[in-house]
């Protein structure tokens, strides 16, 4: 199917349901291309006919085994959930590519879409089968992932029922934690590196927003956190025993009111 035909019918249906439906509200604004899928590896990452393998932008999903003693939590739901959605569109996708097109794993980052214009990240994070995740400079659609996750969370869906992901307490997470996490924690310490702004968490987790990413927060003074209670979500990788976490977009690490 020619791409612009693709698209003004993708777009035609979101136009018509954009008013009722909300998993319309991060229609697209173009299609780069439209593909064929072959295999789905989890709920954020598939593998087209053509052998390209595709991480999806804007959502973070429990991931599968691979090399690992066993699935995460509620891999297997997201996998499905992913799967559905996709045999739902004859495994046919539109694909936007973000700003940046790949990760340093090769992959192809891209937002895709259902043959009838539905934005599948946001699908998905409505489900509550993933948390929204803003890494720039592809920041696209942010402001409507994170609105998909808020209604998942107060509806206590997928992963939020059982705070797969988090959110959890700073001084409650485990000092071999590795991987995608949510923690909240009060602000303890700021300091400043030659490279970075180092938030402190209690219970050492560090917060770490180099100063090449300072664009993305024009407007942060982040000396009013101190003592604040905040949310942060990302990585977390542990360097000389402490648990560290790279913050990149304002959307990863906001106050907790």
């Amino acid at each position: 199917m020619l791409k612009a035909v693709w698209l003004e019918r993708a777009l035609i249906t979101s136009a018509l349901l954009l008013l009722w439906s909300p998993a319309f509200a991060c229609a697209p604004d173009q299609i780069d291309e439209t593909a064929d899928v072959a295999w789905i590896y989890d709920g954020d990452t598939l593998r087209l006919k053509d052998g390209r393998k595709l991480r999806l932008i804007g959502i973070n999903a429990p991931e599968m085994a691979q090399g690992k003693e066993k699935d995460e939590p509620s891999a297997q739901a997201a996998t499905q959930a992913l799967i559905h959605i996709i045999d739902a569109s004859e495994r046919e996708i539109g694909i936007r590519y973000g700003e940046e097109r790949h990760d340093r794993y090769g992959r192809l980052l891209a937002h895709i879409y259902s043959d009838q214009g539905k934005n599948i990240a946001a699908q998905m994070i409505r489900q509550g089968y993933g948390a929204a995740i803003t890494v720039p400079p592809n920041s696209r659609n942010a402001n409507c992932y994170f609105q998909a996750e808020q209604e998942a969370r107060t509806r206590g869906l997928g992963i939020w029922k059982d705070l797969i992901l988090g959110p959890i307490e700073s001084t409650e997470l485990p000092r071999d934690s590795e991987g995608f996490h949510i923690v909240t924690g009060k602000v303890v310490r700021i300091g400043n590196s030659r490279r970075a702004t180092w938030i402190n968490l209690s219970g050492d987790v560090a917060l770490r927003v180099d100063h090449a990413d300072k664009v993305y927060f024009p407007e942060q003074d982040f000396a009013i956190l101190q003592g604040k209670h905040i949310e942060a979500r990302g990585w977390i990788y542990i360097h000389k025993g402490q648990l560290r976490m790279r913050i990149r977009h304002p959307r990863s690490m906001v106050l907790i009111e």
